[in-house]
């Protein structure tokens, strides 16, 4: 028997908040395991997931996590919230550079861009458009330095950037206050300030999207 067959039998009913959430992922993990997330094939998957609009999430991590929610959105689960992990930008050395043949951080930055495009081209394709239901919010828990260190990296910064994607997101534009990259502007004499705090953007995300 696999581990969410056993963990029920070691509950003893008594209706503690432990359990109580324990159930409640289980019951969520039984609504999605019998979708099929695999690609749409028509030889070897005919009953896979078919993204709409052209979209092409690509074979990376990150595409495949959005493409899968995007299938969860469309198949009506109930899903309000989502969290997905894309790591890999701890850049200490070698964070590489565009006017070189070796640009690392662009790569990511590309990964994903490319993710986001895919995500929003298929919620957003068709009369539907569950993009109009759909917010995103990108955020890291820390910036990078400005400038480079001797590894050919950076370091951990203070200041970083926040993106919001979806139908009712009033986009097309930066907000907050850019103080600048000159010496005298940046924290401490090496990062970016931080002028805007996170938690704004997210309250207002939960408080307008969730009520």
């Amino acid at each position: 028997a696999g581990f969410v067959e056993t963990l029920p039998q070691l509950w003893n009913a008594s209706g503690d908040p432990l359990e109580r959430a324990g159930r409640r992922t289980i019951d969520s993990l039984a609504l999605m395991r019998p979708i099929n997330y695999g690609l749409y094939n028509a030889g070897s998957n005919a009953g896979g997931y078919q993204p709409a609009g052209g979209a092409n999430y690509g074979s990376n991590a990150l595409g495949t996590q959005l493409r899968n929610i995007a299938q969860m959105v469309k198949a009506g689960l109930g899903l309000r919230v989502a969290a997905v992990d894309f790591g890999g930008w701890d850049t200490h050395d070698g964070q590489g550079n565009p006017a070189n043949s070796y640009d690392y951080f662009g790569n990511q930055v590309q990964i994903l861009s490319d993710a986001l495009g895919a995500f929003y081209t298929d919620l957003s394709a068709g009369a539907t458009n569950y993009m109009n239901k759909v917010s995103v919010v990108v955020m890291s828990e820390f910036g990078r330095r400005v400038n480079e260190n001797d590894a050919g990296g950076t370091d951990h910064g203070y200041g970083n950037v926040m993106l919001a994607l979806g139908g009712s997101v009033n986009g097309g534009r930066t907000f907050g206050t850019f103080p600048g990259l000159s010496s005298g502007a940046l924290f401490e004499g090496a990062d970016v300030g931080v002028t805007t705090d996170y938690r704004q953007v997210l309250s207002e995300a939960l408080i307008r999207r969730l009520g």
